[in-house]
């Protein structure tokens, strides 16, 4: 990554504006959205900074650009059209240790500010780390119509009710395999379905939280043969097993290659050639966690998998457990 996505609270914090115009304002207004207390400095101001100064909304500092302007500021942005001035705020701001962002200027950025999907409090940033704002935006466009106008108060209602959750599924597998299937229902999401099958839609806030369709989780254990099947070949039964699991055995050739779809809080463990047969999982896979509700996931390239499939198969039967087989490509 060329930029550290995070989210920094600025509520009440102090946050200076360099710069006057149409751009210096739209920035404005996004520090403002998040709680920044601005002040903004230029020789001239657009008309809707004198009205937001009139309200308190701001500060305003009719001058040129000053190094002491930047005392106390936690957030520097400079939206001016001049390239020097830009320089200078940027070399002040690295010299002070305040986050710098100098608009459509990558190389003078200690931070950038994302094309943002707001449904607070869900947050959506989109960011080319610089390279590509116009693609930002129009990728923003494309998901915006994905997520509920009303997912805010949505999700406002769920965290209310997280303790109820809490209460009534104790474990954090449970909490979360209840979760997972509470969204899908309600987001009509789900690994099934692709990104053009769904429909937008307004969630209901009139829902029970608890009903029979939730179902207790139980653990299981899934074995993957992916055969000749390449990374872009996965069905989407395989993804969704993936990200849905809680430790995954696999070798460290196919964790580069599958890092990326694997659930990113799940353990790991690496295989071999040598251990990958029945009786080293039995011993130390099937055992550690017969007596938990963990999603286990297996994956091989075929001729490992074959080698122990028919008695692990024995194993589930004799065990009553639910082990589930998935052969994704052809037989090596």
């Amino acid at each position: 990554m060329n930029y550290l996505p995070i989210s920094v609270k600025i509520t009440q914090q102090a946050c200076l504006v360099v710069g006057g115009g149409n751009i210096a304002l739209r920035k404005a207004k996004q520090l403002m959205s998040a709680g920044g207390k601005l002040t903004i400095v230029s020789p001239q101001f657009h008309n809707e900074f004198l009205l937001l100064a009139e309200q308190n909304k701001l500060a305003l500092i009719t001058s040129k650009y000053q190094s002491k302007f930047l005392n106390n500021n936690r957030l520097v942005i400079a939206a001016t059209d001049e390239q020097s001035i830009n320089q200078q705020v940027f070399e002040d701001c690295e010299s002070s240790n305040i986050l710098v962002n100098v608009v459509d200027q990558p190389d003078l950025c200690r931070f950038i500010v994302p094309s943002i999907i707001d449904r607070t409090p869900l947050t959506i940033a989109i960011s080319t780390g610089g390279s590509g704002p116009v693609f930002a935006r129009m990728l923003r466009e494309k998901l915006e119509w994905l997520v509920p106008k009303n997912i805010g108060p949505f999700l406002d209602r769920v965290n209310s009710q997280r303790t109820q959750v809490k209460q009534k599924f104790p474990g954090l597998n449970e909490r979360r395999s209840f979760w997972e299937g509470f969204f899908e229902k309600h987001l009509g999401w789900s690994a099934e379905k692709s990104l053009q099958q769904a429909t937008a839609q307004q969630l209901s806030l009139d829902y029970e939280l608890f009903n029979d369709e939730y179902v207790e989780s139980k653990g299981c254990f899934n074995f993957i043969d992916l055969g000749k099947a390449e990374h872009q070949q996965l069905t989407l039964q395989t993804i969704k097993i993936l990200q849905k699991a809680d430790h995954v055995y696999l070798t460290e050739k196919l964790n580069a290659l599958l890092v990326d779809l694997i659930r990113r809080d799940a353990d790991v463990s690496f295989l071999n050639e040598r251990n990958f047969n029945f009786e080293f999982i039995k011993a130390n896979c099937l055992t550690e966690h017969s007596d938990n509700k963990d999603q286990v996931v297996f994956l091989s390239e075929g001729h490992l998998f074959e080698e122990c499939q028919e008695a692990l198969g024995l194993f589930f039967s004799e065990k009553e457990d639910k082990g589930e087989f998935v052969r994704v490509g052809a037989a090596r």
